[in-house]
């Protein structure tokens, strides 16, 4: 055996990120419009706002994976996206410094409860992000050629314990 998942396999994995990658953007999307409005009214929440709704409608104007050949061309897709998110990485979602005040500043004249609902909503979003990331970088780890001691992303012989 090669290591690498059967052609069925492989399409289930695909239909499952395209599904789940569409969900959770979705989620973060509706986390990031329902912002207070001393933060929903920073230009950075907006430009989050914004990249959020692109990826969301590339998911989900893509057609639907039935076949082998679908799998591959979404694979190829993803493996073009997660250059794009690592080219982002380096200059996304970066605050300018008057961006930041003016973020630090709106947080600052929320009152207590609403900060904690504030805190609660960010905390989702990162989650949610780093979700999104490990699906994702899962994925397109399965889809190359297999590493020894790896299912993926996953290291087989990682300890959560010892971590």
């Amino acid at each position: 055996a090669s290591g690498r998942p059967s052609p069925a396999v492989r399409l289930a994995n695909a239909q499952f990120l395209r599904r789940e990658l569409a969900s959770r953007r979705a989620h973060v999307l509706s986390l990031l419009r329902t912002m207070p409005p001393p933060l929903a009214s920073q230009p950075a929440v907006a430009r989050l706002c914004v990249l959020n709704w692109q990826r969301l409608k590339g998911l989900l104007t893509l057609p639907e994976l039935s076949t082998a050949d679908d799998e591959k061309a979404f694979a190829a897709a993803m493996l073009d996206h997660s250059a794009a998110i690592d080219g982002e990485s380096r200059r996304w979602p970066h605050l300018s410094p008057e961006e930041e005040a003016l973020c630090v500043d709106a947080l600052g004249t929320l009152q207590r409860e609403p900060h904690l609902a504030v805190d609660k909503q960010l905390d989702a979003i990162f989650l949610a992000r780093i979700g999104l990331r490990v699906l994702h970088e899962h994925y397109i780890r399965a889809v190359q050629p297999p590493r020894q001691g790896y299912a993926g992303a996953i290291q087989l012989e990682c300890s959560p314990v010892a971590v």
